[in-house]
């Protein structure tokens, strides 16, 4: 697919420190990246300890790039 040319948007590793948005909730949630799926979504563990698989991508944003 022609989105990998793209360098800039290589996707989050297992361990990143993001935050994320998933269908029905209000605000982005701070959590960290547990699984990298093979069709591009991702687990994660948010800090109040809830779970979410199959994040896609569009749902996330880093928060390195934050103070």
């Amino acid at each position: 697919s022609d989105d990998e040319s793209d360098a800039d948007d290589a996707g989050y590793e297992r361990g990143d420190r993001v935050e994320a948005k998933v269908s029905g909730w209000t605000k982005y949630y701070a959590g960290s990246i547990t699984k990298v799926n093979r069709d591009g979504t991702y687990d994660i563990r948010f800090d109040d300890g809830e779970r979410k698989s199959g994040v896609k991508k569009s749902q996330i944003k880093s928060n390195k790039d934050q103070a």
